[in-house]
């Protein structure tokens, strides 16, 4: 069901009993309200809040030393001071020029208004490919981001013959200590514009990847809309400004949540929508990596991202074992 950003509610909790010790519990949330990483604090505190409830006591209010408004606050000043002028002078000098796109060869005709239409293909991969990239991003003194990154961008190189390539990933937008406790939306998305070629050696790729990785950390402050409004980026209707395929790596923590005993299994349904062409999700997991792949269904089947997935697997499995 769409959500009205302007009458709410922007948050829907239904909860299902199925059995007489068996119950689902249903949570829909808007982006605006949650991260990625708000899911586990609200999990944490959906328990804490089931804990006193048990106990019979009717208060759970704990003091926080920030809100959410006065990070809202912050950054509505921060988008107006001079070192967000700084911050765009930066991406104004990054996505100069006619910007390239990065387009995996199509199943189907490109329509000419994108139809947000999606689906996801998803792998796990063992432990033991975890660690090779974890221990290749120790050598090169880099995180496994980086490493996971580079194999995506090397991967895009070889379908399209771009040396010019921009992919998009998210960054955690949690700086101070004291928002790292606080349910929101803080994420930002920023461009990572990076040259590759058929010659570049892979730690090289690295390492480029690295700095401009760092760069985008150091400008991330300034909304990502504001950047494209600010950059002039050519709109088209067909396709996503700036970048079509979207790298994240959700290391996010995961915070203890305890329910008395009852045992909590979580489960993410697909909502069958996709905002780029491709998105790749890589989760690091006990056990591995949870590999996902969500793509515009529009543009491609399934048996293409199968295949685009399993190469990427392929192309990092030989990198992390040079």
């Amino acid at each position: 069901r769409p959500m009205d950003l302007a009458h709410g509610p922007l948050i829907r909790i239904e909860l299902f009993q199925l059995a007489p010790e068996y119950f689902r519990l249903f949570l829909s949330v808007h982006h605006s309200v949650f991260d990625g990483w708000s899911v586990s604090l609200f999990l944490q505190e959906l328990s804490a809040g089931y804990s006193w409830a048990l106990s019979g006591k009717t208060s759970l209010v704990e003091s926080l030393p920030l809100h959410y408004a006065d990070y809202s606050v912050w950054q509505r000043n921060m988008v107006e001071s001079p070192d967000a002028q700084k911050q765009l002078d930066y991406w104004k000098k990054k996505l100069q020029g006619p910007l390239p796109r990065a387009e995996v060869p199509l199943d189907f005709p490109r329509p000419e208004v994108r139809t947000w239409k999606g689906a996801v293909v998803q792998r796990h991969v063992p432990l033991s490919f975890r660690t090779s990239v974890e221990q290749l991003a120790r050598t090169c003194k880099v995180t496994p981001f980086v490493i996971m990154l580079a194999g995506w961008k090397a991967l895009l190189y070889r379908y399209t013959g771009q040396s010019d390539c921009i992919v998009g990933t998210a960054f955690a937008g949690r700086s101070r200590v004291e928002l790292e406790t606080l349910i929101g939306s803080f994420l930002n998305t920023v461009a990572l514009r990076t040259p590759v070629s058929r010659d570049l050696p892979f730690e090289k790729l690295i390492e480029r990847l690295d700095g401009v990785s760092k760069e985008a950390q150091d400008n991330q402050d300034v909304p990502f809309e504001r950047v494209v409004a600010e950059c002039r980026v050519e709109r088209d209707p067909s396709r996503t400004p700036v970048f079509q395929t979207l790298f994240l790596y959700q290391n996010t923590p995961d915070y203890a949540a305890d329910f008395d005993g009852i045992v909590v299994q979580g489960e993410e349904i697909g909502n069958g929508g996709a905002k780029y062409d491709i998105t790749v999700s890589i989760e690091p997991m006990g056990d591995g990596f949870d590999l996902n792949l969500e793509y515009s269904t529009s543009l491609y089947n399934a048996e293409t991202i199968e295949r685009i997935l399993a190469r990427y697997v392929s192309l990092l499995s030989d990198a992390v074992a040079m």
